[in-house]
């Protein structure tokens, strides 16, 4: 039980988040995250302290990869993720990637994120299979949706990256099918 924030990007909302969330910690009431975490450090850490789980994304580890992907620099997200255990936050982070082939499901980028997370002394990735649910979102708004005939991951290439995260060490979860 307990209560899950998701988006868009909850923490787009930090003022109105942060009174449920301390209000939720008073309740002792579980609260879980599903973040990208690209916002000022100072709202993320202020949130976070009232989490006790969460999903952050990891897209791309390679920056200009990131931006041409998303729009967005990664510098921010990854600078929050490592501020995360200095800022003696004691909450369960499980790394979260949607996999899409040709973007991030290369083995130079599990390794880089694998770097990441040794460094940050990070234990748990959640590789997830590329879906095209949004594509009807893009088509009723009358715009191309980039992905609509690439972007597909085979089982074996995410079984090919678990092996890689497994191997050193890291818990990697590949799909949906998780104990979380």
């Amino acid at each position: 039980g307990g209560v899950t924030f998701s988006g868009g990007e909850p923490l787009l909302h930090h003022d109105f988040l942060l009174e449920v969330l301390k209000r939720c910690h008073s309740m002792q009431i579980h609260t879980a995250i599903e973040t990208s975490g690209n916002v000022a450090q100072k709202d993320f850490l202020d949130i976070m302290q009232y989490i006790d789980f969460a999903f952050i994304d990891v897209k791309n580890m390679d920056d200009e990869k990131h931006k041409a992907g998303t729009g967005v620099s990664n510098k921010q997200i990854l600078a929050n993720i490592s501020a995360l255990k200095p800022s003696g936050w004691e909450g369960r982070l499980v790394l979260r990637q949607p996999t899409i082939g040709g973007y991030n499901d290369s083995i130079e980028n599990a390794k880089a994120v694998i770097a990441f997370m040794k460094k940050n002394k990070l234990l748990e990735i959640n590789l997830l299979k590329f879906h095209r649910l949004g594509q009807t979102k893009w088509e009723q708004l009358g715009m191309q949706y980039a992905y609509a005939k690439c972007g597909d991951v085979s089982l074996e290439k995410l079984e090919e990256l678990q092996n890689l995260y497994l191997d050193n060490d890291i818990v990697c979860y590949v799909g949906d099918n998780t104990p979380f």
